[in-house]
């Protein structure tokens, strides 16, 4: 398995509400934070995942509302 497809699962885990794999992105955002290298390119990653691959907005046939505000 290579690192895009790691990220790709950890990012879907953690949509799927997989605590562990949401602690893993936080560890991984407060190392890069700190200056790691490994953990810069890896949160990179994350990031582009994400802007990429938006989470859906459908459950089944039904519209969900997403939240985008964080304040809120």
């Amino acid at each position: 398995m290579n690192q895009a497809e790691s990220v790709r699962q950890v990012v879907e885990r953690a949509r799927a509400g997989d605590q562990v794999a949401m602690a893993l992105i936080d560890q991984t955002r407060q190392q890069a934070e700190k200056g790691n290298r490994h953990a810069r390119q890896s949160a990179k990653m994350i990031g582009q995942y994400i802007k990429k691959h938006p989470p859906s907005t459908m459950a089944g046939d039904q519209q969900l509302s997403v939240n985008t505000n964080p304040a809120a």
